[in-house]
């Protein structure tokens, strides 16, 4: 089974997940994996002092991911305002584009 795996990858390559989110960065990863660090540390040992520490780094992440989107979005709607005063649409359907891509299943 792992020669045909093998065998398919060298012949037509790996094809990689590429979701873009523009948003998010090594900070949002950092914050992350510290709050699934404590996730795993308080399934293991259950306490409640760990439970309330994954819930205050849950809150946390989820925070700043919501604000570094909601930045990311603003800046590219100033963009898109911008270059619309110029009349050049095209950033315009090219975020729409994106974005309805985005919410197919």
């Amino acid at each position: 089974m792992q020669d045909v795996v093998r065998a398919a990858e060298s012949t037509l390559g790996c094809r990689q997940n590429n979701k873009k989110r523009h948003w998010f960065d090594l900070e949002c990863e950092e914050v992350i994996k510290i709050k699934s660090d404590a996730r795993m540390r308080w399934m293991r040992l259950k306490n409640k002092a760990d439970h309330d520490i994954h819930n205050q780094r849950r809150t946390k992440t989820n925070e700043l991911c919501k604000q570094k989107k909601q930045k990311w979005i603003n800046e590219t709607m100033q963009e898109i305002e911008n270059e619309n005063r110029k009349n050049n649409s095209t950033p315009l359907y090219k975020f729409l584009k994106m974005k309805r891509r985005a919410r197919r299943p």
